[in-house]
Order: structure tokens, then sequence, then C-alpha cells
């Protein structure tokens, strides 16, 4: 397992506009005030955070599960500002958690491409329409990281975790896919990553 906590750092720092979006100002800036607190929470986050990582390549099958962490301490944290009544920062936390599982997973993308010579051309996801919330217990058993665990109702812990299967595809190069592509979801966000 490779570390790639600086590089995620570093990625996650470069997209404050991400995190800006995903806390509902699309159209327009931050109060002074929550800008602040934005800067604060992507000044932050990094102490929170605890990678894992673990994959299972199938060649023959042409895909990859995979699931990731950030670790059970950002979960911790959100609860305490959640507790003392900071619930702006407790968001911005949160987006930037989702934020760095999505910087994180990019690297592991690269990383399976340099082992395979094979790239991502669509991730499955457990709980939409074509695969059930029991798939997560499939990829779990299959990739098997002893950092995340999986509940009888099929719920990762900690909470910011994702076990996904990247259906891949010969390539010459690495190919950067937002997970939005194949998403037939018609959110504001699309695109954003």
């Amino acid at each position: 397992m490779k570390d790639y906590r600086e590089a995620v750092v570093r990625d996650v720092k470069a997209k404050k506009d991400t995190v800006i979006k995903f806390l509902g100002f699309k159209d327009r800036e931050p109060r002074p005030v929550m800008m602040k607190k934005i800067d604060k929470g992507l000044e932050d986050f990094e102490q929170y955070i605890n990678l894992s990582y673990g994959y299972c390549l199938n060649e023959d099958e042409m895909y990859a599960d995979i699931v990731y962490t950030i670790g059970e301490n950002f979960e911790k944290e959100i609860e305490k500002l959640i507790e003392s009544g900071m619930a702006f920062p407790a968001m911005v936390l949160d987006k930037v958690g989702i934020v760095t599982l999505d910087m994180y997973r990019k690297h592991i993308m690269k990383e399976i491409y340099e082992a395979s010579g094979l790239s991502v051309k669509k991730y499955v996801y457990p709980g939409t329409k074509t695969h059930p919330v029991s798939f997560q217990k499939e990829i779990y058993k299959n990739v098997g990281l002893d950092t995340v665990k999986i509940n009888e109702y099929n719920q990762l812990y900690p909470v910011k975790s994702v076990a996904i299967r990247a259906l891949l595809q010969k390539s010459e190069s690495l190919k950067e896919f937002s997970p939005c592509e194949g998403c037939e979801a018609k959110c504001e966000m699309k695109g954003s990553f």
C-alpha cells in the first residue's frame, strides 16, 4: 500500500472551489466570515485523516474492487463540532471529507493503471438502481481491508469509507474519469470533479 497522504492533501487544498460548491454556493461567493471557516477547514483537515485502501484486481473480467477510507478521526471531529454548536465548520469538514475521498480515489486508480495498463471506464456504486447496497459486502469481502468494517445493513465504518467496483479498459494512457460520468442523477454538482 502506497502512502498518498501528501499528494491527497495537496490535491484537496487545490479543490477549494469544489468544497464551496458542495456547500451550496454555486452561483455566489460565501460571505467573508464563511470563507474564513472554509479556509480553516481546508487548513486543518489533514490532522484528522488516516488514509488506508485496498483493492482486488480482476484482469480477466476487467474490473477492480476498491475499498478506501479517510479514517474514523475525521467523523469524530465532525461530531465534536456539531456537539459544540459549530454546524457550519462541521459542514465544511464534511464536504472536505468528500473531496478527500475523491482525490484519494484518483491516486488509487493511477496505481491500478501503473500496475496493469488498465484505466477506468465506469464506476459501479452499491446502492444504485443497477446494484443494491448489498453489493457493497461483495466488494468488501473481495478486498478485505482491516481498517474498514461492514455491518449487517451493509454500511461501512468509518463513515467516510467507500467500496466501489471500477470497470476497466486497456488504455495507452491513464484516463481521468469523473464519478459523475455514467451517473443518471440530475444534480447541480455534476461535473464538479
